[in-house]
């Protein structure tokens, strides 16, 4: 039974007639070799019938550079902080590149997951369970003192998203495509010809971190990552610096 299923995911074809990804296959037998296990523990089996299962090895894909810091700081400078909008939206950039936030964490802060005297912001129900305290910086800190102080109100209507951090036009808490949509009028604007999203702005701060010198296990708790496989593949390295001198 295990054999056929195998071959049954080689033969399988999606929708467009193309066999499916190495990645779902490897999904697949993965599952089947835990539930093989799982049979072990519940006392159906002595040894896993499972457990011979090769999954196909899937190469890492190349993902997109990652922005240098003269590209950051010219993406930060394009909000102008002279108008509430714009300072709102500052705020945001500097939140999300200096906590290394997801989008969807930046989108569910409320005003108490800001602490601007410690220069921290709380996760709560992360992804993957990731929920902790970070640091978000002195500047980034500087703009949510500033954003709380004299902003924020100016944004508030009755009845709406009175917890959220940051608001909306009506009042409402910013949504992640509302402000995924923001952030590629400010790519574009900042003239950034490489593709850059919020979470390329995750790797970045990452990346940068390590360039300057942080040890990769304070970096790997920076981003709530619970293995290091998974902060080294955000990771992005220049001149003669190989990961192999960080680890």
């Amino acid at each position: 039974l295990v054999e056929s299923f195998q071959a049954d995911l080689v033969q399988s074809r999606k929708k467009n007639g193309k066999p499916l990804a190495l990645t779902t296959v490897a999904g697949h037998l993965g599952t089947l070799r835990v539930w093989g296990r799982t049979l072990v523990r519940l006392g159906y089996f002595d040894r896993s019938p499972c457990e011979w299962i090769e999954p196909p090895k899937v190469g890492r894909p190349l993902q997109d550079p990652v922005p240098t810091e003269d590209e950051i700081l010219r993406l930060l400078a394009v909000p102008d902080v002279r108008v509430p909008r714009g300072y709102r939206d500052r705020t945001m950039l500097e939140v999300l590149y200096g906590a290394a936030l997801r989008i969807s964490e930046l989108c569910d802060l409320d005003i108490t997951d800001a602490d601007v005297i410690r220069g921290t912001v709380t996760i709560r129900e992360a992804k993957a369970g990731s929920s902790g305290i970070v640091p978000m910086g002195p500047v980034a800190s500087e703009f949510v003192d500033g954003y709380l102080r004299n902003v924020r109100n100016l944004f508030v209507r009755p009845g709406e998203a009175r917890t959220a951090l940051f608001l909306g036009t009506q009042g409402e808490r910013i949504a992640v495509g509302m402000l995924e949509y923001m952030f590629d009028q400010w790519v574009l604007a900042a003239g950034i010809t490489k593709r850059v999203t919020p979470h390329t702005l995750r790797a970045a701060a990452a990346t940068h971190m390590l360039q300057r010198g942080c040890d990769l296990r304070m970096i790997q708790e920076y981003l709530r990552h619970r293995r290091l496989t998974s902060t080294e593949r955000y990771l992005r390295l220049s001149g003669d610096r190989s990961l192999a001198e960080a680890y």
